[in-house]
């Protein structure tokens, strides 16, 4: 059942290419950039669609209250990795489901021990591989 939690596309109108690519890859269900109407959609083909945020915020106040507003409207959130004292709330937060490597923070790193608390809280690492790529 594999899953791919961050296709990015250019606009809703996109959204049916990237559907059928992902049925001939075997892919079961994918989180869109694209707004979503509900949480999780399962369209006529029977591929499901998750909604996903990520965190935006800067200082663990704003954060927390983003992810409120954020958890009652989507079935994914991820944070970025930026500074060890955010990145340490959102690895302990069980409300968080990705920690995420990629583009936008390329410079930045995974600490041991934010490693080892996401593990406990049960937080997934995202590694956005298009950095690599280019």
């Amino acid at each position: 059942m594999p899953i791919d939690l961050n296709v990015r596309i250019s606009g809703p109108e996109r959204l049916s290419e990237f559907e059928d690519m992902a049925r001939r890859l075997g892919i079961t269900g994918i989180a869109p950039s694209t707004e979503l109407d509900r949480p999780t959609v399962v369209n006529e083909k029977g591929l499901v669609l998750y909604s996903r945020a990520d965190l935006k915020g800067k200082r663990i106040h704003s954060l927390r209250k983003e992810l409120g507003l954020l958890r009652r409207r989507v079935v994914i959130v991820a944070f970025p990795l930026t500074g060890v004292e955010t990145s340490n709330w959102a690895a302990e937060d069980r409300s968080v489901d990705l920690l995420t490597l990629g583009e936008d923070n390329i410079g930045s790193t995974l600490k041991d021990s934010t490693a080892h608390m996401a593990k406990n809280s049960g937080t997934a690492l995202e590694i956005q591989f298009t950095a690599f790529l280019q």
